[in-house]
């Protein structure tokens, strides 16, 4: 039997809206507190598509390189918040280890590929504003 998530509380429209009301009500509530208007945050959500494999890993590298980037920490590998190091352990995850390593080809190029800087010229498509 095939569950129909679509008309469920689980439904991604419903999920969606609900995240919607959440923004919408907490950007009111800051303008009214402050006295301004409009959006609270620079730009709207965006999405960018990924035509090519090379582009699927810079994507994966920047956003597990990012707490190093902004200096959260010092060697990205550090990040407690990243799936990054997880996937190169034993430890139970949802991720699904095996489809991701297949993604990079193995370990040793997912470790590899990471190794490997992503440049701001490499991200500029993908995370345009997040410069220093």
């Amino acid at each position: 039997m095939c569950f129909d998530f679509s008309d469920s509380l689980l439904g991604s429209k419903y999920v969606s809206d609900q995240f919607s009301n959440f923004f919408n009500a907490y950007a009111k509530t800051i303008n009214k507190a402050y006295g301004r208007t409009g959006s609270l945050f620079q730009h709207p959500f965006g999405r960018v598509p990924i035509t090519n494999d090379r582009q699927f890993w810079n994507v994966i590298a920047y956003i597990h390189q990012n707490p190093q980037k902004h200096k959260f920490v010092e060697d990205f590998r550090e990040w407690k918040y990243s799936s990054y190091g997880i996937l190169l352990t034993d430890q139970k995850t949802s991720v699904n280890r095996s489809k991701v390593m297949e993604w990079f080809g193995n370990r040793e190029e997912y470790v590899k590929l990471h190794g490997q800087w992503v440049t701001d010229a490499e991200s500029k498509w993908f995370a345009e504003e997040d410069y220093d």
